[in-house]
């Protein structure tokens, strides 16, 4: 065989190697990956009822927290006003 040939085969015979290494090293980590974890379905709607709930909650929290701000100063500054006039 001449030397051209036998380059050729060398470089063909690598790039299967090659190939066929990596295609067994990708199904190896697959079966490892299927064999040993396991899939977490979602359910989408669930997910999203979930957060539509806690968004309503911390709306719902964050309106009652400004009722409540809002009135306290209200009832302190009435408190105080009544007793600077009794004071007087």
């Amino acid at each position: 065989m001449s030397k051209g040939v036998k380059i050729m085969t060398s470089i063909f015979i690598n790039i299967v190697l090659s190939v066929l290494i990596i295609f067994l090293i990708h199904k190896g980590f697959e079966y490892i990956k299927n064999r040993f974890t396991e899939e977490e379905t979602q359910y989408i709607g669930e997910y999203q009822s979930k957060k539509y709930d806690e968004l309503i909650k911390e709306l719902q929290d964050i309106k009652q927290d400004n009722v409540i701000t809002d009135i306290q100063p209200r009832i302190n500054m009435e408190n105080e006003l009544s007793e600077f006039m009794n004071e007087l």
